[in-house]
């Protein structure tokens, strides 16, 4: 993701339940932690994902597709290519948090792999909901 991708991807934020800000957004362009992503359909920004990392593990922070083209594919093309790009790096562990009732983002991120190994109760405010810990193991780069 770069500067010129911004505004697309704050639109896509404006139609999730929980969007982050445009400030948030332009933010993780300056963390070296930080691992965004884009997809296009032609020029136009249609979906994106964020994560951050350390050495050894790191968290998906957010993935949108605009409302439009979701159930198309696009979002585990996102997942796959954070999944690649973290192998790389020798990251060998993704976490990410999701809503309890969010039913079809739960359905999706166990079908990337990922199983469930925690819950936060009442981690969301609006609405309130619990935040299931979910944890995909990713092999590292030599592994395949």
């Amino acid at each position: 993701m770069v500067d010129a991708d911004l505004a697309a991807v704050a639109a896509i934020e404006r139609q999730e339940l929980s969007p982050w800000s445009d400030t948030s957004i332009a933010a993780e362009l300056d963390l070296d932690e930080s691992l965004t992503i884009v997809i296009c359909h032609g020029d136009t920004v249609v979906g994106w994902v964020c994560c951050r990392h350390n050495d050894f593990e790191a968290e998906l922070m957010k993935i949108g597709v605009t409302k439009s083209l979701r159930r198309r594919g696009l979002g585990s093309i996102l997942v796959d290519t954070v999944f690649r790009d973290l192998r790389q790096r020798c990251i060998e562990i993704l976490f990410l948090e999701v809503r309890s009732l969010n039913h079809s983002a739960l359905s999706f991120y166990l079908d990337c792999g990922f199983t469930e190994v925690g819950r936060r109760i009442n981690y969301y405010r609006k609405p309130p909901d619990d935040a299931l810990v979910l944890k995909k193991t990713i092999s590292p780069k030599n592994e395949g």
